[in-house]
Order: C-alpha cells, then sequence, then structure tokens
C-alpha cells in the first residue's frame, strides 16, 4: 500500500464526453486543482481541489462535496490530505497555515494538532507505524508516535520532492541533484536517499539517473521505483546502492506519480499525456493509451499528475484540464468521471440580522440541498428545496434567529453541482 499520497497540481475544470470510440472535450468554466486522493475499491474514492474534498461511492457517476476546516488565514493553495479511514482525516494546508489539521467525523469538526510546520506548508503525510504519522514540507518533516498528541522536528533535509515510507523502518526521499550535503566520494550529489531505522539517519545513494527525481514507490525495502523528468523511470533491487535506467518508451515527459497496487503490476504517469503500465516489477514499461494527448483548443500536451488503483484492475488517473479518468479493466479502456461544478451563489442580505436568503442560479432541473454549518464546521441544520426546481434563480430562506451572532458557511448539494460561500449573524 502507497502511503503518501498524491501532492496536488494546479489543473483545470473541464469536461470529456463520448463521442463514437473517441472523446470531445468541452470549454473550461472555472480553474482548480484536482488530485485523486484515496481509493477503497472500484466504487470508492476521494478526491480534492484545493479548498473542496469530493467523495464518491458509485465509480464516480457522481460526486459529494465534503466540508473543509475554516482556517485563520486564507490558504488559496495546494493542500495536502491523509484519510486513516473515512471519518478520520488529517489536513495540511499548503501556504498560507502551516497547522495540522485532525477530524474524526469525515470533515464535520476539525482540532488543530500542536505543531506548526514553520516556514512552509505541508507538501505530504504518511503512515509509517501503530499511531506514528510524518508531515512534511519540502525541507522538514516532523514526527508524532503517539497518534497526533506531540509532535516534534526529526529531520531536516536541503531539498526533497516526495517522501515514502515502506514500513516503520524503510523509507526514502527523492528529489532533484543535491539533496543533502554532498558526497565528496560521489561524482554527483545522489537525488536519492534511504533510511533504515524509521528517519534517525539517512544514506545517501548515487543513482546515475542523470535527472530530477519526482515520483517513488517502495515495492518491499529493496525494490525500488522512481520516476523523473527528461522522460526517466529506473528501478533498483538492492535498496538503491544500484540503479538501472528502464526504457520508458516515450520522447518527452516528467513521470509525476507511481502506483503499485500488486509486487508486479504498477502504473505511471507523466506529463503529455503519457500513462504505462509495468507486469514485471518496474523492469519493463508498456504505455497504455488514453486517446488524450492536448490540451483544449491548444497544441500543448496534456498533464497527467496522480494515479492510485484499488487492486490489480480499477483506479483513476488525474491531469490538466479537469480530467479525471477511470478504468475498471487494468487501463485497457478510460472512462471520464465528472465532479460536481460550482453554482453561482448569493446571500441576501448580508450582513444579516435574523434570517437571511440563499440564492443560486441551476443550470439544469434539481433537487437542492443546503447544509449549513457554524464556524468550526459543526452541521447545524439542512434545507431542502420544495420537490425538483427548474433550471433558473432560486431562494432558500435560512432563519438564524435561534443561533447566536457570528459567521456561518452554507454548502449546497445537487446532482453535477455544489456551491459554498459564508454569511454573517450581527446584533445591532
Amino acid at each position: 500500500m502507497k502511503i503518501l499520497f498524491t501532492l496536488i497540481l494546479l489543473l483545470f475544470y473541464g469536461t470529456l464526453s463520448a463521442q463514437g470510440s473517441g472523446w470531445y472535450r468541452q470549454p473550461i468554466t472555472t480553474k482548480a486543482p484536482i488530485g485523486i486522493q484515496k481509493v477503497y475499491d472500484k466504487d470508492n474514492a476521494w478526491l480534492f481541489t484545493c479548498k473542496q474534498l469530493f467523495r464518491t461511492y458509485n465509480g464516480g457517476q457522481s460526486w459529494s462535496p465534503k466540508s473543509l476546516p475554516t482556517l485563520p488565514i486564507d490558504s488559496s493553495d495546494c493542500s495536502t490530505y491523509y484519510f486513516l479511514t473515512d471519518g478520520e482525516i488529517y489536513y495540511l494546508p499548503s501556504y498560507g497555515d502551516y497547522n495540522i489539521y485532525h477530524t474524526l467525523d469525515s470533515g464535520k469538526t476539525w482540532k488543530v494538532e500542536d505543531y506548526h510546520l514553520g516556514y512552509t506548508g505541508a507538501r505530504g503525510f504518511l503512515a509509517v507505524g501503530q499511531d506514528s504519522f510524518i508531515a512534511h514540507n519540502q525541507t522538514n518533516y516532523v514526527r508524532t508516535t503517539n497518534g497526533g498528541k506531540n509532535w516534534s522536528l526529526s529531520f531536516s533535509l536541503i531539498d526533497f520532492n516526495e517522501m515514502y515510507f515502506f514500513n516503520s523502518r524503510y523509507g526514502c526521499v527523492v528529489g532533484p541533484s543535491k539533496l543533502w550535503i554532498p558526497n565528496p566520494n560521489l561524482p554527483l550529489a545522489a537525488g536519492f536517499m534511504r533510511t533504515t531505522n524509521s528517519g534517525e539517519s539517512w544514506e545517501e545513494y548515487y543513482t546515475g539517473l542523470d535527472c530530477e527525481l519526482w515520483s517513488v514507490w517502495m515495492i518491499d525495502s529493496l525494490n525500488i521505483a522512481v520516476g523523473g523528468n527528461l522522460q526517466t523511470l529506473g528501478i533498483t533491487h538492492d535498496g538503491g546502492k544500484t540503479w538501472t535506467k528502464i526504457p520508458s518508451g516515450i520522447t518527452e515527459g516528467t513521470f509525476h506519480d507511481i502506483h503499485f497496487p500488486t509486487p508486479l503490476i504498477g502504473y505511471a504517469v507523466a506529463s503529455g499525456g503519457h500513462i504505462l503500465k509495468t507486469l514485471d516489477g518496474g523492469n519493463s514499461w508498456l504505455e497504455l493509451h488514453s486517446g488524450l494527448r492536448y490540451q483544449i483548443d491548444t497544441v500543448d500536451p496534456i498533464y497527467f499528475n496522480s494515479v492510485f488503483f484499488a487492486d490489480s484492475v480499477s483506479g483513476w488517473v488525474t491531469g490538466e484540464d479537469g480530467l479525471i479518468l477511470h478504468t475498471s479493466n487494468g487501463g485497457k479502456s478510460w472512462v471520464n468521471n465528472y465532479i460536481p461544478k460550482p453554482l453561482t451563489t448569493s446571500v441576501t442580505p448580508e450582513p444579516f440580522a435574523r434570517k437571511t436568503s440563499i440564492s443560486y442560479e441551476l443550470p439544469s432541473a434539481a433537487k437542492v440541498k443546503i447544509h449549513i454549518y457554524d464556524i468550526l464546521g459543526k452541521e447545524l441544520e439542512v434545507l431542502e428545496s420544495p420537490g425538483v426546481q427548474d433550471a433558473g434563480t432560486h431562494t432558500i430562506e435560512f432563519d438564524g434567529s435561534r443561533y447566536p451572532e457570528g459567521t456561518f458557511h452554507y454548502q449546497i448539494e445537487t446532482d453535477g453541482f455544489y456551491g459554498m460561500g459564508k454569511m454573517t449573524k450581527v446584533v445591532y
């Protein structure tokens, strides 16, 4: 099981529709980051944008928005999530707020952990043993051994792109050519470091791959697959002491993510619209064909950057233009999954003293639910439309007279669309 989940990159909302044997893409409506964060099985998965989580229970046919914590500092950049269970989640903003958030109820309420990552926000979160977790940014990582009650700085590196732990003892990091103080006995700083004692010490190895490494997967403590820029894939069978460069079969692209659902079967995704598969533990790779190569209305190649499989045949790939591709046959064919599109919403009056109206514009007929939360993310009530509403602008009244003054958040839920916002009650 991969323990470090995907870091999100800047993507764009878009849609993809079946047309004959291929696909056609519809225009982008809104920019938003997307990434697959947790896959349980072929039907159940989480994905995220910078400020929104979505959950599917039906293989991506529909996605339900989930609430996020109200942050003390606005963080508009990409964030990191780690799912211990469906209800227990760690949330780490990448920029603007460097705290570690923890929820036990699927995001309805959040607790701020007692450690602050410092100068830059988190880049990843790992489970390395029972009640033992690591949160890291690009240079440091902090660790807890008691389920998050206490955190401490464990180690500092110069720079790295991804960290991975196979179990509580064995882990590694990959990155640029200079991860740590260059070893004078090596012709080039490694870009790869490995620990065998839970991160108490690290050993640097020279890969000879002549690239910047961006992704890593530990099949076990000795067999490790890596990917980087310059269309580079590599494999080691002795924990990093010696490396073999594996032909990728592509002429351009950076490998941003690797995932092995079994010791022999693995998938890798790269910029340029490339999806590769191995059947022999990373010793050789073949390209899978999604039928997509270029971004909407341009000749720029698509960037696939996130891959996660529930088993050897069922998984998701995400990329630019809002692409969320799902396969249930090991990549022989792919289906596009849509996340809900944002609705135009407003609140009048704002602020309000007793009551206010939440307005939203439906592009098609739908039944609407509006979830109301307090400033801490606790759900207070659910407002519902009187049956199915036609396309157009509608309002639902919120009676806040029984609540104290303060800020409330609302989340509109309907098939294929969602809306979010906040409103403030004041007592004059």
